[in-house]
């Protein structure tokens, strides 16, 4: 075994020193009174539930109480800005789909926020890849892509989906994925993924894609069917399904992470505190258990991590939604 010598001791030692003395400076730091996690949904969906478990979790550390308000409105819109207008002393925080960070400037022509300008990232806690199901109205033989085509092609008149919005992450998915192979596939969009979920279990209409955790409930019973997921890799909630990847669709790369920013100017060290609580949550066994009801994975990043994912994202967007050519009001 190689020893080391006395300088790199001595850094070793001088590093772990620091160390321990940043920890004792993070442990004496008193919480906050109060801090508000702000999501622009209403309560009772999946974003609402991260707001909520994670201002439980962190509530006694990051503050001493932690609430959470539902802002709703302009397709998120309105929360974002509340956040974007709050002081940035720490005590004010946005829960939400980092997409509407990356992806809102280039579907809107008039955005009344700059993600880049006027939010200061704190971290992600949690990723899902979308689903692409389809129910009782298309035949229990379709059990992949390539078959669902081959439908849709033999049932014009029938081959349609939804989406939990127009202009969501899941309908640009879509409408990538059908450019790409020409496919006629008419879209409709819903007030949410709860109402095109029914009509996907009544029949109503051929398939839907959301969120993944929207189908585990419907899928373990029997009456939908996961035909494909957009992540990197097959979930740990839908190990048998494939990735659109794995069916062929090279580079086809579409997944949600959750996040959580600050309004610009807050201070790092409310930032970062905010942060490795956050990390700290997801290690708890209610975070946990929430995370798997809805078909989330955790994840954590630093301040930096999740800044670059939103500059990454944005630019890889900008292709994307003007190849679709889709505009929101």
């Amino acid at each position: 075994m190689t020893m080391m010598n006395r300088r790199q001791m001595l850094g070793a030692a001088s590093a772990l020193g620091a160390g321990l003395l940043g920890l004792r400076a993070s442990a004496a730091e008193p919480p906050l009174d109060q801090a508000r996690l702000v999501t622009g949904f209403a309560p009772g969906g999946t974003t609402d539930a991260i707001a909520r478990r994670i201002g439980d979790a962190i509530a006694g550390s990051y503050a001493k109480v932690v609430v959470v308000e539902n802002k709703t409105g302009a397709a998120t819109r309105i929360g974002i800005e509340y956040v974007k207008n709050a002081a940035p002393d720490g005590t004010t925080a946005l829960v939400t789909p980092a997409g509407m960070m990356f992806m809102y400037p280039h579907i809107y022509e008039k955005l009344s926020y700059d993600p880049f300008k006027d939010f200061v990232a704190v971290s992600t806690i949690a990723t899902t890849g979308f689903g692409f199901a389809v129910g009782p109205a298309v035949p229990a033989s379709v059990t992949n892509l390539a078959q669902f085509v081959e439908w849709c092609k033999a049932n014009p008149k029938q081959a349609n989906y939804g989406s939990p919005a127009s202009g969501s992450m899941p309908h640009l998915m879509i409408e990538a994925w059908k450019r790409r192979i020409d496919l006629d596939l008419v879209h409709t969009g819903y007030r949410g993924a709860g109402p095109a979920v029914l009509d996907l279990v009544g029949g109503q209409i051929a398939a839907v894609t959301s969120g993944l955790g929207d189908f585990l409930l419907h899928r373990q019973s029997g009456k939908v069917r996961v035909l494909a997921t957009g992540g990197t890799r097959r979930t740990k909630y839908t190990p048998n399904v494939p990735t659109f990847i794995e069916q062929g669709v090279k580079d086809f790369v579409f997944q949600e992470d959750y996040a959580m920013f600050m309004p610009a100017r807050t201070p790092a060290e409310h930032v970062n505190r905010m942060a490795a609580d956050i990390k700290a949550a997801l290690q708890k066994p209610a975070v946990q258990e929430m995370l798997d009801k809805f078909g989330l994975e955790p994840r954590a990043t630093t301040p930096a991590e999740l800044g670059q994912i939103v500059k990454t994202e944005y630019d890889r967007f900008g292709p994307i939604v003007k190849t679709i050519g889709f505009k929101a009001d």
